[in-house]
């Protein structure tokens, strides 16, 4: 038989870098940026041909749903402090790797970008996804259209799988912060090796890189609640991640 190994996030970066670029064009050496958002953890994997740097983050869509999104629907908040959280990781990666502001090219993969997408396009066709250019404005209203709605609501949404409606709010706030702190209008998504599985394509797909562009625009975030509550998330700016930190760490304790 096969002896499984459980690799650490930096291994798992390097090994999701080299499965995902493989095909891609060499790129005359411009380095890239791998982007997998995964349920406890996320990966940045900076290189050219092989991952060079790698950093793994504590930020996943599972983690986050149970760390910061108790309510049903999520309150604005708990939205906050959730891309608050993960914007405080990005300030320690930036000071390692300040190389990343200036990337042409963004990859993402995993099921929270192939989710999100999938919403976009209204139907989870990974033929179709996989290479799909996910614009900041098509990220931005997504992630409006699924923090207003329930569990129950979200569920109903073309292209959702219902075993992702309960975490991809967690993830969602993951992509907005990433596309907003890095000021990407857009990210391409490549479905990890178990989408691609499900849909027999790993063999027959080829990657296709993702050329961003960066700006500062926002999408307003908008609901029925107060302005007020709302702000930190209209403006892009971050929520009190160190308070909800604080609170998440005295729950695991």
């Amino acid at each position: 038989g096969v002896r499984p190994v459980v690799l650490d996030g930096v291994s798992e970066g390097q090994l999701a870098f080299l499965g995902s670029c493989v095909d891609l064009p060499s790129g005359a050496g411009a380095p890239r940026l791998l982007v997998d958002i995964g349920g406890g953890s996320t990966q940045f994997s900076l290189g050219t041909e092989q991952a060079e740097q790698v950093r793994s983050l504590d930020v996943g869509c599972v983690r986050m749903t149970e760390a910061y999104l108790r309510s049903d629907p999520p309150r604005a908040e708990d939205l906050s402090n959730a891309i608050g959280h993960v914007t405080d990781h990005f300030d320690d990666v930036l000071r390692d790797l300040p190389e990343l502001l200036d990337v042409p090219t963004i990859i993402g993969i995993g099921g929270t970008i192939t989710a999100a997408a999938a919403v976009e396009v209204g139907r989870m066709d990974l033929d179709e996804l996989h290479g799909f250019w996910l614009s900041r404005a098509a990220a931005e209203d997504v992630f409006r259209t699924l923090v207003t709605e329930s569990f129950a609501e979200r569920i109903h949404n073309p292209g959702l799988p219902e075993d992702r409606a309960r975490t991809i709010v967690g993830g969602s706030c993951a992509v907005v912060a990433i596309m907003r702190y890095f000021g990407l209008e857009s990210i391409q998504d490549l479905p990890g090796i178990d989408e691609l599985k499900a849909a027999g394509l790993l063999d027959s797909k080829r990657g296709v890189s993702a050329y961003s562009t960066r700006g500062t625009d926002t999408l307003l975030f908008d609901t029925e609640e107060s302005d007020e509550a709302l702000e930190p998330l209209m403006d892009g700016s971050e929520g009190d991640g160190d308070d909800a930190g604080e609170d998440n760490e005295k729950k695991e304790d």
